[in-house]
């Protein structure tokens, strides 16, 4: 292939420094001179030459008679902008007689999952590992270790267990790690879940999290003895059936607090210790169908790999006479272990990763605006179930909110209605997915509809363009709240988010209603107050 003569400027090598910047292909000699450069601008060299139009054949062409270091940059590109394709090269280039080339070779067969779907790449780097002999270079030797733990099975496994220990601690960590890696990846199956029908022998302590405010009517929700209110969170003691937690509509998580040694300090040991404790292995055999698989997340963010590596291991020795040992597979995991320290205390949770995810699986549409799930659960639990209910929804959205009602109980009749068409698509789509009957959606302001005589306003006021704005926010919901009074029958209920109480309050004796309750709740990153009120009989 020819290429066109280079360009001469100065500003190349500055400009390779910017991500955005693209060369032409015309450019590619130029940064095939800058490859032969120093590490810092090398590595920018190839990252530009990655993002311009046939580097690929360039590269290519230019491998077969490059020296080093310049051939292990060119293999560089070869790899990155082909993806899988490189695959046959990178093979070839495991026998390369540059070190550098080989491992960049070593690197790139290790590094994607789309690798694990071929076959070539694991027995590629297992021949070269017999290729290598006492003399090989030991980087060399960890380079495939670590390569064949990412894509390896069960030959790889079978070979990294032959070998045997070194006196190079280096190497003796990469194995292992590569053992752990391939452990649970040939051991992985698609039947590993949270068993929330499981029944424990022995009770034990469990925490729901929920947003800021609804604290007591998730309490209420569970109607558990001994639930304790905490602010975000309903903590229970002594817990063997967990069934009801799960199908909570207002928690966002639960959790199983694993006990950890008075005045513990943040260690590799603690965490293992923590994790394979008999109240660790209750909570793991007991709630687990097939392996318990875990990922380690730190309650102060960030990811200390080598930290988790040791536990990692420590984890896998010290559960190994379990009958389903403990495996830690972020990939793939079940359980999600949550790790905090402060000075007095290491605090340690499990919690199923997916335990609560199916609840809402209606939620074939959304809207801007529209209710969170557990909002719209807990004005749905505030508002009740009376017989014969007629449910209306003024800013229906997606629907949620007569979703959740439906779901409690018995009604009449459920009316939605909005401003715009595509809240009232959304909300036929949840409705329809729900298997809701008896449902009417109407394109309406709710300030000039009339639904007829309801029992229950249920809604969540959007704060974004589905509310009539020509009067301003506040007065638009102030006047919502005297209309809402009117259209309720005489016992009837408003259940609602309302984001300015002190100005509803002043038109309660207008609008025929009552306050009943009222919380004060985390709407994410502002407070609303999340109310009943009755129309006066």
């Amino acid at each position: 292939m020819e290429y066109d003569a280079p360009v001469t400027r100065e500003p190349l090598e500055k400009a390779i420094q910017s991500r955005g910047f693209t060369p032409a292909r015309r450019e590619l000699p130029d940064l095939l001179a800058l490859l032969a450069r120093d590490r810092e601008v090398a590595e920018l060299a190839v990252q530009a030459m990655i993002r311009t139009e046939g580097a690929r054949a360039f590269a290519e062409e230019r491998f077969a008679h490059a020296e080093p270091p310049v051939r292990a940059r060119l293999l560089e590109v070869v790899a990155a902008t082909t993806g899988a394709e490189a695959t046959p090269a990178l093979i070839v280039a495991l026998d390369d007689a540059d070190p550098r080339t080989r491992r960049v070779a070593i690197r790139h067969l290790g590094r994607s999952d789309l690798h694990m779907q071929d076959t070539r790449i694991e027995a590629a780097l297992l021949a070269l590992l017999d290729r290598l002999g006492p003399e090989a270079s030991p980087e060399d030797v960890r380079a495939v270790m670590m390569a064949l733990g990412k894509v390896g099975g069960e030959r790889a496994r079978a070979r990294m267990e032959a070998l045997a220990p070194s006196g190079d601690s280096a190497h003796n960590r990469v194995r292992s790690r590569a053992l752990l890696q391939l452990a649970r990846t040939v051991e992985r199956t698609d039947e590993d879940a949270f068993d929330e029908d499981a029944i424990l022998a022995a009770p034990v302590p469990v925490v729901l999290r929920c947003r800021a405010g609804l604290e007591s009517l998730l309490a209420r929700e569970i109607a558990m003895a001994g639930a304790r209110v905490r602010r975000a969170r309903v903590e229970i003691d002594y817990a063997v059936d967990v069934t009801p937690l799960v199908r909570s509509r207002l928690a966002l998580s639960i959790g199983f607090p694993l006990p950890s040694p008075p005045g513990a300090t943040l260690s590799a040991d603690a965490v293992a210790d923590a994790l394979t404790s008999p109240h660790a292995r209750a909570v793991f055999e007991g709630f687990t169908i097939g392996r318990p698989r875990f990922r380690l997340a730190w309650a102060e963010g960030g990811h200390k790999r080598a930290l988790v590596w040791k536990i990692a291991e420590l984890v896998a020795e010290r559960s190994r006479g379990w009958p389903r040992p403990l495996v830690n597979d972020p990939t793939k995991s079940v359980w999600e272990v949550t790790v905090g320290h402060d000075e007095a205390v290491l605090a340690i949770e499990a919690s199923p990763k997916d335990a609560l995810d199916g609840r809402f699986a209606y939620r074939a549409e959304d809207v801007p605006a529209a209710s969170h799930p557990t909002i719209a659960a807990a004005l749905a639990l505030l508002g009740g179930v009376e017989a014969g209910d007629v449910v209306w929804d003024p800013f229906v959205g997606s629907g949620t909110e007569l979703v959740e009602r439906a779901r409690l109980g018995p009604y009449a009749r459920l009316v939605g209605t909005d401003i715009e068409a595509s809240a009232l698509r959304a909300a036929r789509a949840n409705t329809t997915a729900a298997g809701l009957g008896r449902l009417e959606l109407e394109l309406a302001d709710a300030l000039a509809f009339d639904p007829g005589p309801v029992s229950l306003v249920i809604t969540n006021p959007p704060l974004g363009r589905r509310v009539r704005r020509d009067s301003g926010l506040k007065n638009t919901l102030v006047e919502f709240f005297v209309q809402a009074g009117r259209r309720l029958a005489p016992g009837g209920r408003l259940v609602w988010v309302c984001p300015h109480p002190e100005l509803v309050r002043v038109r309660a004796g207008e609008a025929g209603l009552e306050l009943e309750r009222s919380y004060t709740v985390d709407m994410g990153g502002f407070d609303c107050a999340l109310e009943r009120w009755n129309k006066r009989a």
